[in-house]
């Protein structure tokens, strides 16, 4: 099985869409988001550290 390393999360958060990508094998979280605004890097910051636990528990 190839391994993979690139997660691409869309993030709806009341009617507003950003985008979390993720690059497993870097470490590196992107956020993109057309209209920045501090509740969505909020929202953001939570579905990273949710995205953590999970990727532990399936690893």
């Amino acid at each position: 099985m190839k391994e993979r390393n690139l997660l691409i999360l869309p993030i709806i958060y009341s009617k507003h869409w950003t985008l979390l990508k993720v690059r497993l094998n870097k470490k590196i979280w992107k956020f993109y988001d057309s209209l920045p605004n501090p509740q969505h890097k909020q929202i953001c910051e939570q579905v990273i550290s949710l995205s953590i636990i999970i990727c532990y528990l399936f690893s």
